[in-house]
This record gives C-alpha cells, sequence and structure tokens, in this order.
C-alpha cells in the first residue's frame, strides 16, 4: 500500500526539505499511512466511497510527519536545562521520541466523534 502523502506535500505545509530530510519524510510518510490504516481499518474504502475526503489522509499525514520530524534533534531527550549566570531556561519536548500520532481534532476528522469526555467532581 502506498503513502497518502508526498515529501512535497509536506514541503507545502511546512518548509522546503533537505535531501536527506526528503528522504526521511518519504520513509515516515509511509509509516504514517500505515498507522492510519491500523488505526482506521475502513479508511481506504472510505475514501474510494467518498465518505472521507482524500486530502484528509494527506493533510493528518503531513501533520503527524512534521511533529514527528521536528522533534527528531531531540531524540531521546525529554527536557533540557540552560543556566547562565542568573538566568534560566528550562525546555520541556512535547514528543521526545518522534512518535507518529494523531490528535483527537485530527480523530475527529476521520471518524466525526470524540473520545474524549466531560466530567464535573463535586467539590471535597
Amino acid at each position: 500500500m502506498s503513502a497518502y502523502a508526498t515529501p512535497s506535500d509536506l514541503a507545502a505545509r511546512w518548509r522546503v526539505l533537505t535531501g536527506l530530510e526528503d528522504s526521511q519524510a518519504e520513509t515516515l510518510l509511509s509509516d504514517a499511512a500505515v498507522w492510519l490504516r491500523v488505526w482506521f481499518p475502513d479508511l481506504d474504502a472510505r475514501i474510494e466511497a467518498g465518505d472521507v475526503d482524500a486530502q484528509v489522509a494527506v493533510m493528518l499525514s503531513c501533520a503527524m510527519v512534521k511533529r514527528a520530524m521536528i522533534a527528531s534533534g531531540h531524540e531521546g531527550q525529554s527536557s533540557g536545562l540552560a543556566v547562565m549566570g542568573p538566568f534560566t531556561e528550562q525546555v520541556v519536548f512535547r514528543n521526545p521520541e518522534g512518535n507518529l500520532y494523531i490528535t483527537e481534532q485530527e480523530k475527529i476528522l476521520l471518524d466525526g466523534r470524540s473520545d474524549a469526555v466531560s466530567m464535573e467532581c463535586s467539590g471535597l
């Protein structure tokens, strides 16, 4: 099975990719398509039937890969701390492993529903 998006699609949504990034993007876009097909086994049939716009799969694949590629510079690092005299800077990375994932909002684009719940808690 093929990827839903190309490195050119990713570049159009993010920035120009270097030659090495282009190759990495191609692999990750293929991986993203596998994950989308695992999470939504009927996705290809729904795209073919016109129930899901094919552009949604392109858009989500690019978003997944962009998040993974941004994180690649911090592989395995979950946070960083820099101290210079009285100045301190702390950074916490959201996706230090560079995992491919979709957000709850993106999931709604594909299946029209959310697994999120809202609960009210009475006071103590």
